[in-house]
């Protein structure tokens, strides 16, 4: 009995950290949201198309090692149940010695990338992004132990923070006139205020430097979580390389515009959900039942916020650029509708990996790598291909969304025999789809009316606010089932912030 009541109160213990924590998060990314949104509004009209065309092509093959900048060794420190000093030692030595390799990779890269694509301002580009790669392998473990301690409200004031910093000073490079500076510092500065800050909110620090205890462990995580991510990004960067080869950089500009729309919020979204999720399911691993369960549920609730900004996108995107980036970046509508469409199986897909990561499953995350990558880079080699400097944008989006609906279904497939369950999975994203389809109709009649009563952007995006507000109000007002997870929701938020534990 004394077990089972132990048991209850650390599962709610845990259950109030994660809301707390997914409370501070969201808020905090929330404010990483609209100074990103206020970036992109501003650079778009300050900036011409070629640059973040240039931009894109180089960023699209340093991507691919920034996201592993670390060896993925922050993952290994979140995923241990330990707070091992030796472990963490080890992990913090291996991930700065990684990034200072991909830093001397990346200067060396630059001529190569620049001879590759025919453009010398990618040279440059390349160059002044190297440094980033050093900086970001300290600063990820950094992040990795805050997540690990639950102590979110100090790493998300210090996210807001980068964020303003690495804003503020790409906007006034832009405005001077130092258009190329002002891309790469708008991700440059962010680290470098990671670099300042996070040492003062960490209480942690390296104590000694020994490999031998856990070197070979730390390389197996992460060398198998690694080949998953490389291949994985090879495969999404290969969008802006294939444009860049068969289509000018005003045109890989409006791709880049299109997509940077849809992934920043979804980003923005991840990142809280990465935060704290992880921590929350290192800690069910060992009951398969109560995992699966819980899984289910991330992807059904993110999938629903979600789904309500795409159908958004899908109904109207001809009002949303056009406020947003300005008259010229019209030609992205329909470009984006695609993407909008690819972003739908995106989520369910990261959740999914990231589930499967904290079961230590890096094996069966590194197989799908090695399916999905080459067929993703064949598809979007072949939708740029096909589509030229005509219509390339558009039948890269193309590509984009049916690969990624595709790798979403074999990723179902391939889970099946494992704790996940894929038939939760489905049964999980099946309301979401329904929702997805009803708010687009419902976004779309609005703006239509909206169009007729007021005309112009911001009467069809008033009209779909309005008809979406009325739908949201409908359906609290007449379904029990709605006003109840309301009401739990409430229940949960006060409790996890209630004084009494």
């Amino acid at each position: 009995m004394e077990q089972v009541e132990k048991t209850a109160e650390s599962g709610s213990r845990l259950r109030r950290g994660s809301i707390r924590g997914l409370f501070v998060s969201f808020g905090g990314q929330g404010l990483c949201l609209l100074i990103s949104c206020a970036q992109i509004v501003i650079l778009s009209r300050i900036l011409s198309p070629e640059l973040f065309g240039v931009f894109g092509m180089t960023w699209a093959v340093l991507s691919l090692l920034y996201n592993i900048k670390d060896l993925c060794l922050s993952t290994a420190v979140v995923q241990r149940m330990g707070d091992e000093q030796a472990f963490q030692d080890a992990a913090f030595w291996m991930a700065l010695f990684g990034g200072a390799l991909m830093s001397l990779f990346v200067a060396g890269l630059a001529p190569l990338l620049a001879l590759f694509y025919g453009h010398g301002a990618v040279e440059e580009t390349c160059l002044k992004l190297a440094p980033l790669f050093l900086v970001g392998g300290v600063t990820s473990h950094y992040q990795a132990i805050l997540r690990r301690r639950l102590q979110y409200l100090r790493l998300n004031l210090v996210t807001v923070a980068a964020q303003l910093v690495g804003t503020g000073g790409a906007i006034l490079l832009a405005l001077s006139g130092r258009g190329i500076d002002a891309l790469v510092f708008q991700t440059l500065g962010q680290e470098l205020t990671f670099l300042l800050l996070l040492p003062l909110f960490c209480d942690w620090r390296p104590r000694s430097f020994s490999l031998a205890v856990h070197g070979r462990e730390i390389f197996s995580f992460g060398a198998n979580l690694s080949v998953f991510r490389l291949v994985q990004n090879l495969a999404s960067a290969m969008d802006h390389v294939s444009l860049g080869l068969f289509a000018s950089p005003a045109v890989v500009g409006l791709y880049n515009r299109a997509q940077t729309l849809l992934s920043t919020p979804r980003r923005q979204m991840v990142l809280p959900l990465s935060q704290v999720l992880p921590t929350m399911l290192a800690q069910l691993q060992k009951d398969h039942a109560a995992f699966a369960k819980a899984s289910a549920r991330i992807v059904s609730s993110s999938s629903y916020v979600w789904f309500a900004f795409l159908a958004l996108i899908f109904a109207v995107p001809e009002p949303i650029l056009g406020i947003a980036l300005g008259g010229q970046w019209g030609g992205a509508a329909p470009i984006m509708q695609l993407l909008a469409l690819g972003e739908m199986a995106r989520l369910p897909l990261t959740m999914i990996n990231m589930a499967e990561t904290q079961l230590a499953n890096t094996k069966s995350l590194r197989n799908f790598g090695l399916i999905s990558g080459p067929l993703t880079a064949a598809g979007l080699l072949l939708g740029a291909w096909l589509g030229g400097e005509a219509s390339g944008a558009l039948t890269m989006a193309a590509a984009y969304a049916v690969l990624q609906i595709g790798l979403l279904l074999l990723r179902l497939v391939q889970i099946r025999d494992t704790p996940l369950r894929a038939g939760l999975l489905l049964r999980a994203l099946a309301g979401p789809l329904l929702f997805w389809a009803g708010l687009t109709a419902v976004f779309r009649a609005g703006g239509g009316a909206g169009e007729l009563l007021m005309g112009g952007n911001a009467g069809i995006l008033a009209g779909a606010f309005a008809a979406g507000l009325a739908s949201a109000s409908a359906i609290l007002l007449f379904s029990q089932r709605a006003r109840g997870a309301c009401r739990k929701g409430y229940s949960d938020i006060r409790g996890a912030f209630s004084r009494r534990r």
